[in-house]
């Protein structure tokens, strides 16, 4: 009686020991998975509204409200911002949609959020910076007749040592940070391979075709939604939240395993 009561009590020990374990393993998936949500704000307003819009007089008054007190009235720049004359159509929308412009503030980062404009407010911006500058111009996309697999082998090559395989972004040298793509629109990748903003290279139409561009922004839109063949997707951070995962249950069943022995051998 007294040998069974104490394996019923190791027993009772062992089982909240597993369930202590599982349930820290299920709050580890969880923070990974809102860490990784968190670095990509929900910008689903943020998508391709194209240049061109009747209303000029609405985008100049944005402009020279927004923009040229940094970048002039003539966007060839000032003591607050860079000359951007030359920068294209491609990259004032891009700029505009992704709300990466204009900056909250002047210490604000650079990065993805949500706009401060409407859709009309935005295309009457684009519509009237364009004018103002020269350069690469807002690409047309077609995804529908892409080469889906091509695409993925073109970013693997091209894209996904910064952008990770999954689209997920990371760290970069220096401090820089390579965005997530969960929330590019198939324009708003074209257009980042054209200008290279930040500490992005730019990709020519010599580098990168037309066609390959199309590709490679149809896999983009592939990544939102793959498939976890392998189980739990981890937020898609790659080997570091799968190496915690393995550690937690891992050492915390050897654990446990151990303390049972322990306890038995002392018991005999």
């Amino acid at each position: 009686m007294c040998a069974g009561g104490h394996t019923g009590k190791l027993a009772a020990m062992a089982r909240r020991l597993l369930i202590g374990w599982l349930a820290c393993g299920v709050a580890v998936c969880s923070a990974f998975g809102a860490a990784h949500a968190a670095e990509r704000p929900h910008d689903e307003s943020a998508v391709h509204r194209g240049a061109a819009s009747p209303n000029e007089p609405a985008g100049r008054t944005i402009w020279l409200r927004d923009c040229a007190v940094c970048h002039g009235a003539d966007a060839h720049g000032g003591d607050g911002g860079p000359d951007i004359s030359h920068r294209g159509a491609a990259a004032v929308d891009f700029m505009v949609t992704t709300g990466r412009m204009p900056l909250p503030s002047p210490s604000a980062e650079l990065e993805r959020r949500r706009s401060p404009y409407t859709e009309a407010e935005q295309r009457a911006l684009i519509g009237y910076a364009s004018k103002l500058v020269t350069g690469p111009g807002i690409p047309r996309v077609d995804t529908a007749h892409a080469d889906v697999s091509r695409g993925g082998a073109a970013y693997r090559q091209n894209c996904s040592t910064c952008h990770q395989s999954a689209g997920g972004g990371g760290a970069l040298a220096f401090g820089d940070n390579a965005p997530a793509l969960a929330h590019a629109t198939p324009t708003q990748v074209v257009e980042a391979m054209r200008i290279g903003p930040g500490a992005m290279p730019t990709f020519p139409e010599k580098t990168i075709s037309p066609d390959q561009a199309d590709q490679i922004a149809a896999y983009v839109q592939e990544l939102r939604h793959p498939e976890n063949p392998g189980g739990v997707a981890l937020g898609r951070l790659g080997p570091v939240p799968e190496g915690l995962i393995a550690w937690v249950f891992g050492l915390g069943a050897l654990i446990v395993v151990t303390r049972l022995l322990g306890r038995l051998r002392r018991s005999d």
